[in-house]
């Protein structure tokens, strides 16, 4: 059933080929059409897997050509598109030889190959060895490979892009034969002729039956889930790698394999997706142009294959033979920006891992810098917006590994931003992330430490200063309904309870661990609420002076505040019970009575520390700052990005 991998020559022996009526017409466009040319002109000398090829043998009897070849006939079930475009290119390679066929013996030769690849004398009649349906089989036969004009044509859809194809692959001709003798002319033309008809390589089954057909492709597209995107990159670095000397290449390869399994390894089990690694880390290494990122066409485009050929492997080549220091050094220009892009993207998938580990070790640090480092990290997590600062956080420890105090004070800052704009002022995730890039890579390149920070700073400030975020501790806002409330709850609990338990404790669902509201949502009939609150309820019912943390909601309900705040020591769920975390026993210490005038107070309280717990120094100058900030601003109303949450 199946075949070993054929050169284009060896699929078309002893074979009719026919493409079914019920198939896709011609669909290729330009991309495609380019992605094999530049295959062809990057190949060199050796072979190249061009894709998969599904052939289904007919009930037509065996047909003999007239220089006795048997020919059977097989409908092409899948990989028409490039079998079809291979021939058309060979056809236009052929076109282009035939004006030295009177002076060059070579260009005669492969002149007459070409003929006998693409067509075949049976009974006195030339037949296309490719018939094709529908409405493209005469065009195909008359137009593409023949002589008809096109006079009057009207054109399909599939008809246009045939003969935009053949024109296509015209202009490349005519570009790589231009301004060059003719004797280099015919070399390059037979190596293309060379490179698709021998070392473009198909991998061929051959199937006996629709049924057979139908369990092949079952069969194809069950073999797994489909490639993400690091896959995709390893694939494409292991194919690069082929390129080089064996030694090399073998090297190579071990290198990128390990890397990956460590890679795989430290994201199992982490709440992101392999794309927050590639980005993150190409940002803070490559190119800080969020916007510019294409996931593997980035990759690919950094470490294109031309860069990796020596001149004279590709089709341009004036037919000198590229030399051993040609090769050397294209190679181990391969070999080295590789292994440092494998190396540096493996330190990163640890550094991910650290990020989203309670214990993380940070081994390069001093203790004192490693616990500062993990306080600030948790609570950059627990404001769950931490895409934004991950190539900061990346680019700190490649470029500076054992500066702890360092990344502790980066980390720390960074969750200042987060809360200040995300958890606070409820900018969308993307606020500021152009400079946040920019300042990544600037650290990644060498730009002194404290130029970022002030430069993080006066980001901050530009997008989220005092007043911005004083405006958000107003009574009228409701903070019930945001995701950060209980962040912010859980910041302000833990500065008076290190031993508070979890913050996941308090955001999974199903936990009775939650948000109290001390003004009840719903309060009953005739009850002393709707006396001290009456029309001032809707207003701060939701507010943030009005919520608190506790172990207990269920128990609290609708209660009367007194019967909320209890009495001191006792066990029974109340503000002022053993049980109750440390603010919620402040509060029922603080106030004997619930009222508006207590919310707004205690509001007042929770503004002042959030000003102080997330203090930032305003700069000195930021009028270039402003100017970036604005244009963020644009981009961050056009995107559709859900607040405080985790996009990338």
């Amino acid at each position: 059933m199946v075949d070993q991998l054929n050169t284009l020559t060896t699929v078309l022996s002893e074979k009719l080929l026919q493409i079914a009526d019920y198939q896709r017409p011609y669909a290729w466009e330009d991309k495609q059409l380019g992605d094999l040319w530049d295959d062809l002109d990057l190949l060199g000398t050796e072979s190249h897997y061009a894709g998969t090829l599904v052939l289904q043998r007919t009930t037509e009897p065996t047909r003999q050509s007239s220089s006795g070849e048997d020919l059977g006939t097989y409908e092409v079930v899948d990989g028409q598109q490039r079998l079809t475009t291979c021939l058309l290119l060979l056809d236009r390679v052929r076109r282009a030889l035939k004006a030295y066929v009177d002076t060059d013996e070579g260009a005669d030769d492969a002149v007459r190959d070409i003929r006998k690849l693409l067509t075949v004398q049976i009974g006195g009649v030339r037949t296309r060895r490719l018939q094709l349906a529908g409405d493209l089989g005469s065009f195909w036969d008359n137009i593409i490979l023949g002589e008809d004009p096109m006079d009057g044509v009207s054109l399909s859809e599939g008809q246009r892009r045939l003969d935009r194809a053949r024109r296509f692959f015209d202009t490349r001709i005519a570009d790589l034969t231009i301004d060059v003798d003719d004797s280099v002319k015919v070399k390059r033309l037979i190596d293309l002729r060379t490179r698709v008809n021998s070392r473009l390589r198909f991998l061929v089954y051959e199937v006996r039956s629709n049924a057979e057909v139908g369990v092949l492709f079952e069969t194809l597209n069950e073999r797994g889930q489909p490639l993400s995107e690091l896959e995709k990159v390893k694939n494409y670095l292991l194919y690069l790698a082929r390129q080089i000397s064996p030694q090399q290449s073998d090297d190579l390869a071990k290198k990128i394999n390990q890397a990956w399994s460590v890679i795989f390894g430290n994201l199992a089990g982490l709440p992101v997706d392999d794309d927050a690694l590639l980005n993150a880390h190409w940002l803070a290494t490559k190119d800080h142009r969020p916007n510019e990122w294409k996931r593997t066409a980035s990759i690919k485009a950094r470490f294109p294959r031309h860069k990796y050929v020596p001149s004279a492997d590709r089709l341009t080549s004036t037919g000198a033979q590229s030399s051993e220091a040609d090769y050397g050094k294209a190679w181990q220009e391969l070999y080295d920006d590789v292994s440092d892009y494998v190396r540096s993207l493996q330190l990163c998938s640890a550094f991910l891992r650290d990020m989203h580990t309670d214990g993380a070790k940070y081994h390069d640090f001093t203790e004192h810098d490693a616990a500062r480092a993990r306080r600030a990290n948790a609570a950059l997590v627990r404001g769950d917006v931490w895409f934004p600062f991950r190539p900061l956080m990346f680019a700190a420890r490649l470029r500076y590994p054992q500066d702890g105090a360092f990344y502790a004070e980066l980390v720390e800052l960074c969750e200042t931003y987060s809360a200040r704009l995300f958890a606070i002022c409820q900018f969308r995730t993307n606020a500021g992330r152009t400079t946040l890039a920019k300042a990544a890579f600037d650290l990644h390149s060498g730009l002194d430490r404290q130029e970022i920070l002030e430069t993080i700073r006066s980001c901050i400030w530009n997008w989220a200063p005092d007043e911005a975020v004083s405006s958000e501790f107003v009574p009228e806002k409701n903070w019930y309904h945001r995701r950060s409330h209980k962040y912010v709850l859980y910041e302000y609990e833990l500065e008076i309870n290190k031993e508070i338990a979890p913050f996941r404790d308090f955001i999974q669902t199903g936990r009775r661990k939650t948000t109290e509201h001390v003004l009840p949502q719903t309060p009953e009939e005739g009850s002393q609420w709707l006396v001290d609150f009456g029309e001032n309820h809707s207003r701060l019912v939701h507010g943030i002076g009005n919520l608190v943390l506790t172990y207990d909601n269920s128990s609290y309900g609708r209660k009367e505040y007194s019967q909320k705040r209890g009495s001191l020591g006792t066990a029974e769920p109340c503000y002022l019970g053993t049980s109750a975390l440390n603010r919620a026993r402040e509060l029922g210490s603080l106030y004997e009575t619930w009222t508006p005038a207590t919310v707004e107070q205690r509001l007042q309280q929770i503004r002042a520390w959030a000003l102080q717990r997330w203090a930032v120094v305003p700069p000195n100058d930021i009028d270039a700052e402003e100017l970036d900030a604005d244009s963020e601003m644009d981009d961050a109303a056009d995107e559709a990005t859900v607040l405080s949450g985790q996009t990338a």
